[in-house]
């Protein structure tokens, strides 16, 4: 901390007190003034630590450094150049960044050996399965989907059930069941049986 920044924060630690001194006799001895007295007397502290944590960011970046924390952080791993310190933070970065993508594409890689890529994000159906069996209907406008299961892969297929809501020729609501199978790499789509 530089000899200015030290002289500045005295100075705004006796404005503060002697603040909080007025703010405090005006609600003791001023009747007529005890309503302000009180927002002077807890506003007093509220802004001297905003003051603090201004003044101190301020010094940290006139330092090099992106504010206290930054400082604190290079302080604790001993290094005092922000230049140098810099570089650490932006290797750092670097380092996450990479982790984060390793573990985006391992989930991403886990959801294809799963199958979920050839699903819908929105309601987890296969939508060419979906759109075949709603096709195949008598009234397709009535097709509701409720839930798609996928089964593991055999020889790169995968099983799907789907289980459905339509109107039957009476004009009743049943649920039906369709399954199929969808290759994983292309996700093209044969239905097996329909109920």
């Amino acid at each position: 901390m530089s000899g200015l920044t030290a002289v500045t924060l005295l100075v705004a630690t006796l404005i503060a007190f002697v603040a909080m001194l007025v703010g405090l006799a005006m609600l003791l001895f001023r009747p007529g003034r005890r309503k302000r007295g009180l927002t002077i007397f807890l506003a007093t502290p509220v802004i001297w630590v905003w003051a603090m944590i201004a003044m101190i960011s301020w010094s940290s970046q006139r330092a090099g450094f992106e504010g206290f924390m930054d400082q604190n952080e290079a302080r604790s791993a001993g290094i005092e150049d922000p230049v140098e310190w810099a570089a650490i933070r932006a290797e750092r970065a670097a380092e996450q960044e990479g982790i984060a993508a390793e573990a985006k594409a391992a989930a991403e890689a886990e959801d294809r050996r799963k199958g979920f890529h050839c699903l819908s994000g929105r309601d987890g159906a296969h939508p060419a399965f979906k759109r075949i069996v709603k096709n195949s209907m008598r009234e397709p406008d009535s097709f509701e989907h409720v839930k798609t299961g996928v089964g593991p892969a055999t020889n790169g297929w995968h099983t799907v059930r789907m289980v459905y809501r339509a109107r039957n020729g009476f004009g009743g609501m049943n649920v039906g069941e369709a399954v199929g199978r969808y290759r994983n790499d292309d996700c093209s789509v044969e239905v097996l049986s329909l109920e």
